[in-house]
């Protein structure tokens, strides 16, 4: 009997489980599937950008809720979370390299973000934060269906700039059905759209804030590949192949400070570092060769620090140098 009794607990349980996880929302991770699966449905895609795939926050735990895929949002959208890394990303982090990608290419500031586009992967809107309790979430979600109208008016907008002779009316015509769109996203999702404001010579604040974000996610994009060709493992003799490949990026392209602090302090740096450690290991003296990387990462970390020194990346590259300061002075006593 008591058998029975557990079986029967365990069958309702399953039964419950099946039924709640029916009715609760489905997350999609992969973008691409997102997209299939919103053509398939005739819906959008809600990008929900967040720090923490389990997070607490009101607005991502109602979106997982039964009340949102009951709601008009559900029939709207197909959900797809991303979570976005923070700090340093290793290079073999392929996910988190995309995922950070595509935040930047929406134009994402700020977590959590909620990004609409249409089943061809074009971003519409996008708002910032989320919400501070279940009624404040239920009112965002009402918000972002009616921001779907935003897209109707991008693509009636859109239509009559490609029906313009006139250079500067289709410029015109641009501009206004963009205006929901993050500037971030114009030199990716809408190429044919900044052509004509290019033809037209246009000199909007917004296109040209456009024209340098674009630049931006195009350096990202290659720093980014080359993060990837980083082996874990690198022999003693291919370091200054990877320290040369960073250095010539930096030299060939225009980057905010911020990037050009990154490279150098958080992949120049460590490579001189670890081509010391080999080279010690290699030869177990101090060698010239030593003493030339040793010397290269000092200066390496320096030049870090003194492009800001106020920012994240010279305060970390100022913190390093101390540090590496102090280790000489007591290494010297030795000597």
């Amino acid at each position: 009997m008591r058998r029975l009794a557990i079986r029967l607990a365990v069958a309702a349980c399953f039964c419950c489980w099946i039924s709640w996880s029916a009715l609760a929302v489905e997350w999609i991770s992969s973008p691409d599937i997102a997209f299939i699966r919103a053509k398939d449905e005739a819906k959008d895609v809600l990008f929900l950008y967040s720090a923490d795939a389990h997070s607490s926050e009101p607005w991502q735990t109602w979106l997982s809720s039964i009340e949102a895929n009951q709601s008009e949002l559900a029939k709207c959208f197909v959900f797809c979370l991303q979570v976005v890394p923070q700090g340093k990303i290793l290079p073999l982090g392929i996910l988190e390299m995309k995922t950070a990608s595509q935040a930047a290419k929406h134009g994402v500031r700020q977590l959590p973000a909620t990004a609409l586009c249409d089943a061809s992967g074009k971003i519409y809107a996008l708002t910032t934060g989320g919400a501070a309790n279940p009624k404040e979430a239920e009112a965002l979600a009402k918000r972002l269906v009616a921001l779907r109208q935003l897209r109707e008016r991008r693509d009636e907008w859109l239509a009559a700039a490609n029906a313009e002779s006139s250079p500067d009316r289709a410029a015109a015509c641009v501009l206004k059905g963009l205006e929901s769109v993050p500037v971030d996203s114009w030199g990716v999702y809408y190429p044919a759209s900044m052509e004509i404001l290019k033809q037209a010579g246009c000199q909007d604040k917004r296109y040209l804030q456009a024209l340098n974000l674009a630049q931006r996610i195009r350096n990202d994009e290659e720093l980014a590949e080359l993060i990837r060709q980083l082996p874990t493992d690198i022999g003693v003799e291919q370091f200054d192949r990877y320290i040369k490949m960073f250095n010539q990026f930096l030299d060939e392209r225009t980057l905010e400070t911020s990037t050009r602090q990154c490279v150098l302090a958080a992949y120049v740096f460590p490579l001189y570092v670890k081509k010391c450690a080999a080279l010690y290991e290699r030869d177990q003296v101090n060698t010239p060769e030593l003493e030339e990387a040793f010397n290269r990462s000092i200066e390496t970390i320096e030049k870090a620090r003194d492009l800001d020194r106020e920012s994240w990346w010279g305060r970390m590259a100022h913190q390093v140098r101390e540090e590496l300061r102090k280790k000489r002075l007591e290494a010297a006593r030795f000597d």
